[in-house]
């Protein structure tokens, strides 16, 4: 049935010819356009489950890959510390001079009691069990009755480092020694960034939960968009599945979702102001007290509303962001399991791992960051663990995100269930719309050392 005879704009074939209409040129980064056919199109259900997998992830993805452990505001000042956590393995970072950063195995040499517990600020690391202490820098700064201990050098006894890159104001860590420089893994990640440094924002939200599901299902989760029209409904009237882009380059991918273009899932054909009630969050049955003119181009419409809400926080330089800037979601992930958004105002942040050594739980990761102009450092902002029985929702400081993480993440104990039954033994995957699904697993089977199915 037609609900509306306005249609929104002319059918476009590509979101590409989309960025035609707009009313300022879309930046470079969107304008380029990838691989886009990579990775297997089937793998095998024992991917999520078997603990020797698992085992094998932790010798080959977590002990070898770059990934990202923290913002650098959470290690402001010297001797400020992070603790990172991925599976069984644990580390601790501290800021170790005004201007080096370093990660350390969280593990006493003595008797293996972790140094850190928790994020603080410390002068040295000394193990709470039997007061073993490191400097900042990792040398061995004290044993208690040092004479008792005979095999004990101060050079064997320096902790054992990670390397640590710094980029876009976030710190990585690779365990391995032998890591490809963080520069060239991320191959031309940076351009892609020119518009919007994430390096200029600072965090609003830190979240974090564990969740009954293996790290990867989570991590598929916000590979791709295929599933909004289901798991999102209220966002069908004003965000396109149909032309969605998504681009391969190499160690990381890209999801470019456009908004202001409603989906062709629908039965109906929505009229322009039911599309800009949407894109200002009129799925609520409060629509905003803005009218579109007759005739008027909607994406440039809401394009100029979204600039005039940034004007106070970015100001005059509002006027030279596109259209596609202010309104459309681009997503991107870098092996193995980060996942920042490019926005010239607030950005989402995802990150994935497991949790202990058990397949089945993994741990999600979030963040809100958005522009920084204050002086010095911005405040610090501590992550906040949500219990089993917290939703996101319940964190305030995320908005509308609340109930968009909860929809994401409700259906993933579930997705477990269905994987242990499934009798063909495999998962599989579309071609297009779950690309970085397929680009995921290229890259994790390439990394393991395991062959893809026929």
């Amino acid at each position: 049935m037609n609900k509306a005879n306005v249609a929104p704009s002319k059918r476009v074939g590509s979101y590409q010819e989309l960025l035609t209409e707009d009313s300022r040129p879309a930046p470079r980064a969107l304008r380029k356009t990838g691989v886009t056919d990579i990775g297997p199109l089937e793998i095998p259900t024992s991917w999520y489950f078997d603990p020797e997998i698992e085992k094998l992830e932790v010798e080959r993805i977590w002990k070898r890959s770059w990934q990202m452990v923290c913002r650098e505001e959470d290690l402001s000042e010297v001797g400020d510390t992070w603790v990172y956590d991925v599976g069984p393995l644990s580390y601790v970072i501290v800021r170790s001079s005004a201007d080096t950063i370093k990660a350390f195995s969280n593990s006493c040499l003595h008797r293996g009691r972790p140094l850190r517990d928790c994020p603080g600020h410390a002068s040295q690391l000394k193990c709470p069990f039997h007061g073993f202490t490191w400097s900042l820098d990792g040398a061995l700064r004290g044993v208690p009755s040092r004479e008792e201990f005979l095999t004990i050098t101060n050079e064997e006894f320096r902790l054992p480092e990670a390397t640590v890159a710094r980029w876009g104001g976030f710190v990585f860590i690779n365990p391995d020694p032998n890591a490809e420089p963080f520069e060239d893994y991320i191959g031309d990640l940076t351009q892609d960034f020119e518009a919007s440094p994430l390096e200029k924002k600072a965090k609003i939200v830190h979240i974090s939960k564990v969740i009954p599901a293996n790290w990867k299902v989570v991590n598929e989760a916000f590979l791709e968009a295929f599933h909004v029209h289901t798991t999102h409904p209220q966002w069908v009237t004003a965000y396109s599945d149909h032309l969605h882009q998504y681009d391969v380059f190499g160690n990381y991918s890209r999801i470019i979702i456009p908004g202001a273009v409603p989906s062709h899932q629908l039965r109906w054909t929505p009229s322009q102001q039911e599309i800009l009630n949407c894109m200002l969050g009129g799925w609520d049955d409060v629509p905003p007290a803005i009218e579109i003119a007759p005739g008027a181009n909607v994406r440039q419409t809401i394009a100029d509303v979204f600039r005039e809400q940034a004007r106070p926080l970015l100001g005059d330089a509002v006027e030279t962001i596109s259209d596609a800037e202010m309104l459309d979601v681009v997503q991107y992930n870098l092996f193995p399991n980060f996942g920042p958004f490019s926005s010239p105002t607030v950005s989402l942040v995802y990150a994935f791992k497991p949790y202990g050594s058990d397949p089945l739980k993994s741990v999600i990761e979030i963040m809100l960051i958005g522009p920084w102009k204050g002086e010095g450092a911005p405040p610090r902002v501590k992550e906040r663990r949500l219990s089993a029985d917290e939703h996101f929702n319940d964190v305030p400081e995320l908005g509308q995100f609340g109930a968009i993480l909860n929809q994401d993440t409700a259906n993933l104990d579930y997705i477990m269930r269905g994987i242990a039954n499934n009798q063909r033994n495999k998962v599989v995957f579309a071609s297009y719309h779950e690309l970085k699904i397929r680009h995921f697993y290229h890259l994790y089977a390439q990394t393991m050392g395991l062959e893809l199915p026929a």
